[in-house]
């Protein structure tokens, strides 16, 4: 439960759409990711939160995505 005027950060790895194991993946079962666009994710978020602030970082070859939304009120 978010209370509206509320904050909600939501960092994840993502930049390209794919779905799916990924390969070399160590663990048994091998895992499920699935990566969105930076268009994507905010999309998703714009749909029922306002976005305050989009970030992103580039490490090593991957990317992050953080996102600083609010609970619209009313």
């Amino acid at each position: 439960m978010l209370k509206p005027g509320g904050l909600f950060f939501v960092g994840l790895w993502g930049g390209s759409a794919q779905e799916g194991v990924l390969p070399g993946d160590p663990q048994v079962p091998p895992r499920f990711f699935a990566f969105r666009t930076d268009a994507e994710i905010f999309d998703f978020a714009n749909e029922s939160f306002e976005v305050l602030d989009v970030h992103t970082v580039e490490d090593d070859g991957l990317h992050f995505q953080s996102l600083t939304l609010v609970r619209p009120v009313g």
